[in-house]
C-alpha cells in the first residue's frame, strides 16, 4: 500500500473543487438575478405597497437563497479543501506549501469585506491577492501531486498537469484584466447606470473564465485519485 494519505487528500481536494464548482454556478445565477430583477427590487423598496410587492418579493428571496447557499458550500468546499491537503502532506511534505497559500487566501477573503465596508481602496488589490493566493494553492498542489511516484511515472497524468497549469494560469490573468478594466471603468463613469451594467457584466466574464479553470482542475484530480488509487491497492 503506497501513499494512502495522498489518495484520500487528493479525493478530498477533488470533491471541495466538485463543491466550489457548484458555488460558483449558484453565485452566477445570483449575479444574473440581480441584473434581471435589481430595478423591481428597488421598487419594492422604495415602494412597499405596490401591486407587485409578492412577486417581487419572492424573487427578491429566491435571489437570498441562492447567495446564501453559494456562501455555506464556499464554507464547505474551504473546510473540506483544508483537510485534504493536511492529509495529503502526511505523504508528501511539499502539500505543506499549498496550505500556507490557501489559508493566507482565507485570510485576504475574509479581511477584504471588512476593508469594503470601511470604503478604502486597497480592497481591489487585497482581491487580487486573494485570487494569486488561491492560484498559487493550485499550483503547489499540482507540483505536490507530480512529487508521488505513481503520477510522476505517468506521461499521461503528465501532460495533463501540464496542461492544467496553463489553463488556470491563463484563466487567472483574464480575471485580472476583466478586475483592473472594472476598477478603470468604475472611476470613469461612477455609480451611473451603464458604469453598473458593465460591471454586472465584467463580473460574469470571469466567474465563467474561472469555471472552465476549475473544470480542467477537476477532472486532472480526477485522474490523479485513480493514479494514486491503483497504487493504494497494490
Amino acid at each position: 500500500m503506497k501513499y494512502p494519505n495522498a489518495y484520500r487528500g487528493v479525493t478530498l481536494i477533488y470533491r471541495a473543487e466538485i463543491i466550489t464548482l457548484i458555488s460558483t454556478v449558484l453565485l452566477f445565477i445570483f449575479t444574473l438575478s440581480i441584473m434581471t430583477y435589481g430595478r423591481d427590487i428597488i421598487t419594492l423598496i422604495e415602494n412597499p405597497g405596490d401591486e407587485l410587492s409578492l412577486q417581487t418579493a419572492a424573487e427578491f428571496l429566491i435571489i437570498i437563497l441562492e447567495s446564501l447557499i453559494g456562501g455555506i458550500l464556499s464554507i464547505i468546499a474551504m473546510v473540506v479543501y483544508i483537510i485534504g491537503i493536511n492529509s495529503a502532506r502526511k505523504d508528501a511534505p511539499m502539500f505543506s506549501k499549498a496550505l500556507i497559500w490557501v489559508i493566507a487566501g482565507i485570510v485576504a477573503y475574509i479581511v477584504s469585506p471588512i476593508l469594503d465596508s470601511l470604503n478604502l481602496t486597497v480592497t481591489g488589490m487585497l482581491k487580487l491577492f486573494a485570487g494569486v493566493f488561491a492560484l498559487m494553492a493550485a499550483l503547489a498542489i499540482l507540483r505536490s501531486i507530480l512529487s508521488l511516484d505513481p503520477c510522476r511515472e505517468s506521461d499521461k497524468d503528465c501532460e495533463r498537469i501540464a496542461l492544467t497549469k496553463k489553463v488556470i494560469i491563463a484563466a487567472y490573468s483574464v480575471e485580472v484584466a476583466v478586475h483592473m478594466a472594472d476598477i478603470v471603468i468604475e472611476v470613469l463613469i461612477g455609480m451611473a447606470f451603464i458604469g453598473s451594467l458593465i460591471s454586472y457584466i465584467l463580473m460574469i466574464v470571469p466567474m465563467i473564465v474561472s469555471t472552465v479553470g476549475t473544470v480542467f482542475y477537476i477532472c486532472t484530480l480526477k485522474q490523479t485519485t485513480k493514479t494514486l488509487g491503483r497504487a493504494v491497492t497494490e
